[in-house]
């Protein structure tokens, strides 16, 4: 193409067909189209984590997320759920409250509200009213708002909207 003038477009254009792909096009890798190759790697990725986490009470679904974040490498996708269960445990995201956060809310920087179009839960971000002094108060309303918004989700959703009001 005649706007190609480097390698480097080649290479940012390589990442970019990688990123729609995986963004879409592709509609294996959930729960109900997973290929062979998938379903017995999602099965070993289970059984290995089961070992390592006894009690951890994720889903096959929760699981596959790890799996689609690295493309179903088995290793890469344990390290990064071993990180997970290390930063949980660390940081106990399920036991903030909202009076551990209520600051955020009181100056109106974030809260959980609504639902897109599509049905899932909502979380809104109003950058103008964000307090730099405010930061651990608003990383434990970032969790108590995941979790709110997980808790949230129709069974046919995976995931939450994000929305910055910048």
């Amino acid at each position: 193409l005649f706007w190609r003038q480097s390698m480097a477009d080649e290479k940012w254009e390589q990442q970019a067909q990688t990123i729609l792909h995986l963004a879409g096009s592709d509609p294996s890798g959930y729960l109900g189209r997973l290929t062979a190759t998938e379903q017995q790697t999602l099965d070993e990725f289970r059984n290995k984590v089961n070992q390592a986490h006894q009690g951890h009470g994720w889903t096959d679904a929760d699981l596959l997320r790890y799996l689609r974040a690295r493309e179903f490498n088995l290793q890469k996708s344990l390290k990064m759920i071993t990180d997970s269960f290390a930063w949980y445990e660390k940081l106990k995201p399920e036991s903030t409250e909202l009076n551990d956060c209520r600051a955020v809310y009181d100056n109106g920087s974030a809260l959980p509200f609504g639902h897109d179009k599509t049905g899932r839960a909502a979380m809104w971000f109003f950058t103008k009213n964000h307090d730099p002094k405010l930061g651990g108060a608003a990383i434990q309303n970032a969790f108590f708002m995941m979790s709110h918004c997980l808790t949230k989700l129709p069974p046919e959703h995976e995931c939450f909207a994000v929305i910055f009001d910048l």
